[in-house]
């Protein structure tokens, strides 16, 4: 999978506590390629996270962030503010 392939895929918006950046990335990438993760924008004490993933893989990545929500970590997708 080159980043190329990866860019001209999907995207999810995300807001998420600056304190979850860590583990929600360490997370993702423990699932070899899954998705990459950008900061697009810091407000207050949240970040606005683009996820940069293949189609073939989304029931994969929404398996993750199921699994990540039921460990506490807390996401919005209102990405207009």
């Amino acid at each position: 999978m080159t980043e190329s392939s990866i860019l001209s895929d999907k995207r999810l918006y995300l807001w998420i506590k600056h304190e979850d950046i860590a583990f929600f990335q360490s997370n993702l990438e423990a699932e070899e390629g899954l998705a990459r993760i950008r900061t697009e924008k810091k407000e207050g004490n949240e970040s606005l996270i683009v996820l940069l993933y293949m189609a073939s893989r989304e029931e994969e990545l929404k398996i993750v962030l199921k699994a990540l929500e039921n460990s506490g970590v807390e996401t919005r997708t209102d990405v207009a503010r």
